[in-house]
């Protein structure tokens, strides 16, 4: 099975607020920007955490609704 991560940008999220209100189970609005779901609230750098199988399709609709195409979900190799 295909494992996958989201990749979330806060260096250019704009804290427009679609990412949570699609997937409120991955993102939430931290102070300033977006954050991934536990994770510490920042302003700037870059969030990634692996993605449970049925969180994907949530990711990928967030990520297409991104104004600023902050949010990346991309496949993890399996290099083992």
């Amino acid at each position: 099975m295909k494992k996958f991560k989201v990749v979330l940008n806060k260096d250019t999220c704009i804290a427009c607020g679609v990412c949570p209100s699609i997937a409120p189970q991955i993102f939430e609005m931290g102070k300033v920007k977006a954050n991934l779901v536990g994770m510490e609230d920042k302003a700037e750098g870059i969030q990634e955490r692996e993605l449970k199988p049925d969180e994907v399709v949530y990711a990928r609709n967030a990520s297409e609704a991104c104004p600023t195409a902050s949010i990346k979900v991309e496949e993890i190799s399996d290099d083992t």
